[in-house]
Order: structure tokens, then C-alpha cells, then sequence
């Protein structure tokens, strides 16, 4: 199983949105393709994006909090927590959902032992049962996040082309290279592997926009440019990434072109 974690310790850079449509993607290119998302947000914004309502149904006790749960009895396996995302009508795209809780958790976890590599124990157990996973990462620096990057092979950023998005990106790239490198004398994930930026909310019509989006290719592997249009939001109150919702238009391209590069 190829895990991704789509990172910015950025809020609205379209993280979710690009979470979602890139595995969306993956899941559409072929049936084979056995995709899981992961929301690892206190926020539950992808959950949310499809479709479901976190604490509501199945989703209050099986969830990605039970994969951080401190008391043993208390934990789940972690395929119980895995859900198709049925708004899509894909039977290849699953969804392990996030709630508020998972803030409670994450505070919990500071003074647990091997705190980092609590999602990495977990996706192994997974990994009989999905080719790709995608995770939607916190936009913090935290111990969420760290989970993120120790579990991931790689790394996607999405990054608006604003100027203040592109000076915050070095922040993620320390982090990154902290957890590649290790803090004093153990190292999360050496392997782990910056794939590309994805320039979002692109405003062809701005020269700051365009001035930000060349010093994105200059100094950072640009893998697509998502411009900004309503249609992304429009199409999420139904559940569906534009991918599903309009698989014909630019953006959708856009995003399927990167997933091919993944």
C-alpha cells in the first residue's frame, strides 16, 4: 500500500479538496484500484466533504480515534473503522472519518510512549486491503501530523500561489526534513519522499499570483495548478469531488493528470 499525506501547516490552502479529488481520481482510473482516505483533522473537513456527519451512525464509535486510544480496551481494528464513501457510488473508495475528539486524543498522546508511530502500526495492518491512502493532515504542526509523515512514503503540498502560502512553505519543509533526519538520535522516516507542491486557488488575472506561482516552479517541483473556480465547493454539498461531479472540466483534469503522477 503507497500512503501519501497531503500536508500544510497552512489552513485553506484546499488540502481536503485536493485529498479527496486526487484519491477520487485514483479509485476512477481503475476498479483494481482499492483507495482508502484518511481524515486525521479534528475538524472532520473531509468527512464532511463526503457526505457524512461525524458522531452520526456508525462513524460515533468506529472511527480514527479508536486508533489513538491510550486504553487497550478501547482500541478497535483498524479495517472496522474504514467506510465506503457511497455518495460517489465507487465500491473502491473508502473513508476512515474523523471527529472532534481526535483534538482530545492528540493532547493524550504527548506523553505516550512511541507517540509518532501509532497511524504507521495501524495502516500496517491495513495494508492486505487497499493499494493507495491518501491522508488529510491537520494544518499544525503537531502530533498528528508527525504521525502523518512517519506512516507516509510520500509527500503532496498544496499550496495557494499567495506570497505569504509560499513563505510558510518553508516551515512544512523543516518538519519534514526533522522527521527525515530525526530529532537527536532517532529518525521517524528516512525514506520519506517530498513528491511535488499543487499550486491551488490560482487567479490567472493576478500578477502576484503569477509572480508566486513562478517562484513555485523555481524552487519546488510543481506537480499541476488548480485555478480557482466555484465548482470545487459547489459540488461538496453533495458529497462529490469535481472529479465525479464534472470529470470533463479543467479542474477535474488537472487533478486526475496529478493522480496519474502518483
Amino acid at each position: 500500500m503507497k500512503v501519501i499525506a497531503l500536508a500544510n501547516q497552512k489552513g485553506g490552502v484546499a488540502k481536503t479538496t485536493s485529498t479527496y479529488n486526487l484519491a477520487a481520481a485514483k479509485a476512477l482510473a481503475s476498479k483494481r484500484n482499492r483507495v482508502l482516505m484518511i481524515d486525521l483533522d479534528p475538524q472532520s473537513s473531509l468527512t464532511i466533504s463526503c457526505g457524512m456527519e461525524p458522531g452520526v451512525g456508525a462513524i460515533e464509535d468506529y472511527n480514527i480515534c479508536r486508533l489513538f486510544e491510550t486504553d487497550k480496551r478501547k482500541q478497535a481494528d483498524p479495517t472496522e473503522c474504514c467506510f465506503t464513501v457511497d455518495a460517489t457510488g465507487l465500491q473502491n473508495l473508502y473513508i476512515l472519518p474523523s471527529n472532534l475528539e481526535l483534538a482530545v486524543k492528540e493532547r493524550n498522546l504527548t506523553s505516550t510512549r512511541n507517540s509518532d508511530v501509532k497511524l504507521y502500526n495501524s495502516l500496517k495492518a491495513l495494508e492486505p486491503y487497499f493499494d493507495w491512502c491518501f491522508i488529510d493532515c491537520p494544518p499544525q504542526l503537531g502530533t498528528l501530523l508527525s504521525n502523518a509523515l512517519t506512516a507516509a512514503n510520500e509527500v503532496i503540498v498544496p499550496s495557494k500561489t499567495d506570497y505569504l502560502s509560499y513563505r510558510g512553505l518553508q516551515d512544512l519543509m523543516d518538519t519534514i526534513e526533522g522527521i527525515k533526519s530525526g530529532d537527536g538520535d532517532r529518525s521517524l522516516n528516512p525514506d520519506l519522499f517530498l513528491r511535488g507542491v499543487i499550486a491551488t486557488m490560482f487567479k490567472m488575472t493576478s500578477n502576484d499570483h503569477r509572480d508566486v506561482l513562478a517562484l513555485l516552479k523555481k524552487n519546488y517541483n510543481v506537480l499541476g495548478v488548480i485555478k480557482e473556480t466555484v465548482e470545487v465547493n459547489r459540488y461538496l454539498v453533495d458529497g462529490l469531488p469535481v472529479v465525479i461531479a464534472n470529470g470533463k472540466s479543467e479542474v477535474a483534469g488537472a487533478y486526475k493528470a496529478i493522480a496519474a503522477m502518483v
